[in-house]
């Protein structure tokens, strides 16, 4: 994946209530205020070049860049993001640095729990 190319999450595994939802395959929507909790885990192919990754907010790079130091490894980050005013909020996990080769199969996971 190219540098600022967003990365795609192709299936909803569990949902529950309507906090939360999966338009399409690169954009969660945060639909009610609150603090939500995301996990992202990227699995990369052991030919990857060492970019990175961040979740966004609304567009906005939120938690700071998780970059990765050992090509075929994951990438995990985490961070809480706290929704006010715009509803519905998006989160989006976008490719920095480098471009990220992806490992064939299941290329990410993403958590998002509505804490409160």
């Amino acid at each position: 994946m190219a540098v600022g190319g967003t990365i795609p999450f192709a299936t909803t595994e569990n949902s529950f209530g309507t906090a939360i939802t999966h338009p399409t395959a690169t954009t969660f929507n945060l639909n009610a205020p609150g603090n939500y909790a995301v996990r992202v885990f990227i699995y990369t192919a052991t030919l990857s070049a060492l970019g990175g990754v961040t979740i966004n907010l609304n567009g906005t790079p939120v938690g700071g860049v998780v970059s990765l130091l050992t090509v075929g490894a994951p990438i995990v980050t985490e961070t809480i993001v706290n929704v006010t005013v715009t509803i519905p909020s998006t989160i989006t996990v976008t490719v920095t640095g480098l471009a990220l080769t992806l490992a064939t199969g299941t290329g990410g996971h993403i958590q998002i729990e509505k804490l409160n």
